[in-house]
């Protein structure tokens, strides 16, 4: 392991903030990040108990809810969005969308006549969409891209051929909405204008599963795939090639700094302008316990929470790399695969049982509860004093 000094660390607040404001897009993880610094949800619930509303969805899927405006929006296998009230869980419309419907791809070229196969617990609407609180954005597995407004009325429509994107396993990263552009990562990085649906640019990039992320260096915006390139959101220029490639997680970004964490992650800082080269810093390396690692961090308070998939927790130190606590949750048989979530001070640490472990953050985190419902794969979201949750089978709403 790599032990830099320290002194990098007071620059986390001086470049490169992640995207975050008022009117921030809401997607996958919220803004991006896991955090959600003012929300005060309930940290125990159960079946019987601090669920607001629940509503059933005839359709699974394990997309992350979004919010926007008075509205929540989920998906359901193979190609539908479902909008919802935000108050009351009242089911407002659906829309069921046919990847098959468009035969050529967005240069025009024909399509394959049938959509890919993905395997079962990833199907085709692992992908969180993404809302500006004006249009909804979604992407699935089938390559299918839709933009439609708050109402569900599609607006436009694109597909790409997804193929090959991961050998028939599926397709789960996130599209990515900023600077008037929505980015998709399937087979390539690809940059649609928002409002048209025209492609802008498109970059080569290895097909993952971990959902791409934007920050800003100096005073142009970039965007980070699961490969750990860094790309240029303007014109989609590559900046910087496979720093950390991941095997099933996204990239998190922190201050000036990446962090590609799995079993032999890396802390990359970015420089704080553009300029060529593109000078990044490897600040060290880290090999948390051999597993596979779907969930993404969360960092706060100078600490990576860190979870694996059988699961075990690790805390990381954000400064040097070392993993000063691992813990092994009982949660039962499954997979981990929920990004982790802090909401307020309390982190959230979900597992495909149906269980989700709340706990007080810190260099040994406490266990505050553990609470079930039924089983999902999905990350939760939080607004002010409520966590909604889409489960395979429903939407909740969690509050008291």
């Amino acid at each position: 392991m790599i032990h830099p000094s320290r002194a990098w660390f007071v620059l986390l607040s001086l470049a490169c903030p992640a995207l975050a404001g008022a009117d921030t897009p809401f997607g996958w993880r919220g803004n991006g990040t896991g955090l959600f610094p003012d929300a005060t949800p309930p940290v125990t619930w159960s079946p019987e108990s601090n669920i607001v509303w629940k509503t059933a969805l005839p359709k699974w899927s394990n997309a992350s809810p979004a919010i926007g405006g008075d509205r929540i929006f989920v998906c359901g296998e193979p190609g539908t969005v479902y909008g919802l009230s935000l108050a009351g869980g009242k089911l407002l419309w659906q829309r069921d969308l046919d990847a098959t419907a468009i035969n050529t791809d967005i240069d025009g070229k024909p399509l394959p006549a049938e959509i890919p196969k993905a395997e079962a617990d990833c199907g085709f609407t692992s992908p969180t969409p993404v809302t500006d609180g004006r249009r909804l954005f979604t992407l699935f597995g089938s390559g299918l891209i839709a933009c439609l407004d708050l109402d569900g009325h599609v607006l436009w429509t694109r597909r790409i051929d997804a193929s090959t994107s991961r050998e028939d396993r599926g397709h789960s990263a996130s599209p990515l909405l900023v600077d008037g552009k929505l980015i998709v990562h399937l087979n390539s990085v690809i940059a649609l204008d928002a409002e048209t649906g025209r492609k802008v640019w498109e970059t080569p990039a290895a097909p993952r599963w971990g959902s791409p992320v934007a920050c800003r260096v100096g005073d142009e915006t970039v965007v980070i795939d699961a490969n750990g390139n860094v790309m240029r959101v303007a014109d989609g220029k590559l900046l910087a090639a496979n720093l950390c490639p991941l095997d099933y997680n996204g990239p998190l970004v922190a201050g000036p700094v990446v962090y590609l964490i799995q079993h032999g992650g890396k802390a990359i800082r970015l420089p704080e302008r553009i300029d060529e080269p593109f000078a990044t810093e490897t600040l060290w390396s880290t090999q948390p316990k051999d597993d596979r690692y779907y969930a993404v961090p969360v960092a706060a308070d100078g600490l990576l929470y860190v979870a694996s998939q059988r699961p075990q927790m690790h805390v990381i130190e954000q400064a040097t790399g070392s993993v000063i606590w691992t813990n092994r949750l009982a949660l039962g048989d499954g997979r981990a695969y929920s990004s982790m979530a802090l909401a307020g001070k309390y982190l959230y640490v979900g597992h495909d049982s149906g269980k989700m472990v709340v706990f007080e953050t810190g260099r040994e985190p406490k266990p505050v509860a553990t609470n079930r419902l039924d089983k999902f794969r999905s990350t939760p979201v939080f607004r002010g004093a409520r966590m909604y949750l889409r489960t395979l089978e429903a939407l909740y709403c969690i509050g008291q």
